[in-house]
């Protein structure tokens, strides 16, 4: 990379590109950001659903369903912001 190569908030390259291209860039940002929201749900709504489940003797009916739902946007905005950085998620095995 060169030194005048400017990379944005998240990592992307945004000195080289037109308007539509810092609009895409913005929205993987955005969508990053999205993700780390619904791991930090997905993560609040589990802790919370085993204690009201096992302190409180009151299971919840909705905190599995709705992390199931922010799994899946999860998943698919982390891959929008893994593809805009040129990324991939590759599993690496040991020989």
């Amino acid at each position: 990379m060169s030194e005048f190569h400017q990379e944005g908030a998240a990592g992307l390259a945004t000195a080289e590109l037109t308007a539509p291209g810092r609009l895409v860039v913005s929205l993987a940002t955005l969508f990053a950001w999205l993700a780390a929201a619904g791991i930090l749900f997905m993560a609040t709504a589990t802790v919370y659903d085993v204690f009201v489940r096992y302190v409180l003797n009151s299971p919840t009916t909705w905190a599995t369903e709705t992390s199931t739902y922010a799994l899946i946007a999860t998943v698919f905005f982390g891959a929008a912001y893994t593809h805009g950085r040129d990324g991939s998620a590759e599993r690496h095995r040991r020989a």
